[in-house]
């Protein structure tokens, strides 16, 4: 089933509840009147709000929250990637102009805006190359089963169980073992085990599987 809501139009067919697809109906492809089977959807002054199958969505321009209780996901980004926040059921990762920190049940590494690292790993062995003292140096870790790569504003961090990337410019992608996120400027999708879900924050598009 695909379902698809345009903020636009969001008080348009509120009451109207049937075939024709509209607030929930099965029969087409368009939830104008704001709601699927499975899915909330609400445009406010703070972008659009998504629920459904356990996910709390917002989507407001460059700025993304995407919670998932169930799956301990609590996704943050704001200004086209400059601020990440992050936390998974084995990863937290948080990234600001000053300062990049990352921690799971392996390691430990937190960079400031002077590009000092403090680094702890209980995973070796271990393969560490930085430039000390140079904020905008290059770091580049790898252990037996995680990597952390920045280079000039860009973060990448790979393990068993989660891939991360934020290149500086707005484009993130997050992939764990439940969801996947992925943000280009305006444009978020959302990958659960039984739905995609796109949105440029006006309009959202969700397939069920």
């Amino acid at each position: 089933m695909v379902v698809s809501f345009a903020g636009a139009i969001s008080a348009q067919d509120d009451s109207s509840d049937g075939a024709d697809g509209t607030n929930g109906g099965n029969g087409g492809g368009s939830a104008d009147g704001g709601d699927s089977d499975d899915f909330d959807f609400e445009s406010t002054d703070d972008g659009l709000d998504i629920e459904g199958l356990g996910f709390e969505i917002n989507h407001d321009g460059n700025d993304v929250e995407v919670e998932n209780a169930d799956d301990d996901l609590d996704y943050e980004t704001r200004d086209q990637g400059d601020e990440v926040d992050v936390e998974s059921r084995d990863s937290e990762i948080e990234q600001d102009s000053d300062r990049t920190e990352v921690e799971n049940d392996d390691l430990d590494y937190d960079r400031d805006g002077d590009g000092n690292l403090d680094f702890e790993s209980a995973d070796g062995p271990i393969d560490l190359e930085f430039d000390r003292g140079d904020a905008d140096g290059d770091v580049d870790i790898e252990t037996d089963s995680d990597e952390i790569e920045e280079r000039g504003g860009e973060l990448e961090v790979e393990g068993d169980d989660l891939d991360f990337e934020n290149d500086g410019d707005g484009d993130v992608e997050f992939d764990d073992s439940d969801t996947d996120v992925e943000q280009d400027d305006d444009r978020l999708e959302v990958e659960g085990d039984d739905f995609d879900l796109e949105s440029d924050g006006e309009r959202a598009d969700v397939e069920q599987r």
